[in-house]
């Protein structure tokens, strides 16, 4: 069986098979190459615990391609698949090997069998189960996902995902990508009126769907069912497993009195940041502002490197007296590194500091206590 894929969309691909690939042991996660999902044309199927990604790769291809599905070390594949260039992409699939790239390198395929000895393809669950009812995204799903806010813990993992808001004929769509200590928050203009949905996704499903968009700007078209969510675009179908139980709630640290608030200018403040976490360590990376009048100064300290301090001009300082904070740097650099916009509202409060891009977007971030 031989066919060309699409370069681009196949090397995307690669970025997510061994992210999520599941393992048949601890050195071998596997994915599938099938006809799935498009009709009439050969497709790739990665599927975790929580995760299904199933990829239209195919340009052209021999008319014999519906055969069975085959199994190859995802891990490989993906290094096979990222060494190639241009627009197409040669893969060869044969009884016992598959070939990428115009460079002769063969990958033998997975080969399962069952207590008797047959060979036996596990199933990569095709029902997705989600709601008929599809609703299109215009823009912004790859820019709401776009902040690393990951939990630090793993036990997080399993409280904590990117949450799909939605209220009853709302013309937008809320996604919340929520951990322990950020939150980051952006509101996704849908093309028609939805539903209520508040519905939540784990945090491997959610940064495989981030690494599939890449600043793709096609309109989206999301379904939210009972325990599956899924997005499809022209030539990808992303589906997870929904988290169920009871969300953590965000909403009310935007919702908290705030005493002070001051703009500052992004790239200035991106800067600073960089500057402080030089002279900062992994055990105590922290950074400590304080704001006063038209003036954010920010200081940060290690035993054994060093000190340093660098001052930001900010203005519409609002609040009475000074306010100090302290953030972790490497989580506060994530929030400035995806923003566009020249200056942000930063409003501390509770034990929290809220940083306000836009109308649209806005990240929760929680304060250090100092040592």
């Amino acid at each position: 069986m031989q066919f060309t894929a699409n370069g681009m969309q196949l090397r995307r691909a690669a970025r997510v098979m061994g992210t999520i690939a599941p393992r048949k042991s601890p050195h071998e996660p596997f994915m599938q190459i099938g006809l799935y999902p498009f009709p009439d044309v050969l497709g790739l199927s990665v599927t975790s615990g929580e995760c299904t990604v199933k990829i239209k790769v195919v340009g052209e291809g021999d008319a014999r391609m519906k055969g069975a599905p085959v199994l190859v070390n995802a891990y490989r594949f993906a290094a096979l698949v990222k060494a190639t260039s241009g627009d197409t992409v040669p893969i060869e699939i044969a009884d016992d090997y598959v070939s990428v790239g115009y460079v002769a390198t063969k990958l033998e395929l997975v080969a399962f069998t069952d207590a008797e000895g047959h060979r036996d393809i596990p199933t990569f669950g095709d029902e997705y189960h989600a709601a008929p009812e599809a609703y299109e995204l215009s823009r912004g799903l790859g820019r709401a996902l776009a902040v690393d806010v990951a939990p630090d813990d793993v036990a997080s993992y399993h409280t904590y995902g990117v949450r799909f808001i939605a209220q009853p004929d709302a013309r937008s769509m809320t996604v919340a990508a929520c951990s322990r200590r950020m939150v980051s928050t952006y509101e996704v203009p849908l093309t028609e009126e939805t539903c209520a949905i508040d519905t939540m996704v784990g945090w491997k499903a959610a940064q495989a769907l981030h690494k599939l968009l890449d600043g793709d700007t096609e309109v989206l078209s999301l379904r939210v069912g009972e325990i599956r969510a899924e997005v499809q675009s022209s030539w990808f179908v992303w589906s997870s497993l929904l988290v169920t139980g009871t969300y953590a709630p965000f909403e009310e640290l935007f919702e908290q009195k705030i005493d002070h608030s001051f703009v500052v200018p992004t790239e200035a403040l991106e800067r600073a940041c960089r500057r402080l976490a030089t002279i900062t360590d992994e055990k105590y990376p922290a950074g400590a502002f304080k704001a006063s009048g038209d003036v954010l100064e920010g200081r940060a300290e290690t035993v054994g490197v060093g000190r340093g301090s660098s001052k930001i001009a900010c203005s519409d300082f609002a609040g009475k007296g000074p306010v100090s904070f302290i953030v972790a740097l490497p989580r506060f650099l994530r929030i400035l590194g995806v923003v566009t916009e020249p200056e942000l509202l930063l409003r501390p409060a509770g034990g929290h500091l809220v940083v306000e891009e836009n109308e649209a977007a806005a990240f929760i971030l929680a304060l250090m206590e100092e040592m």
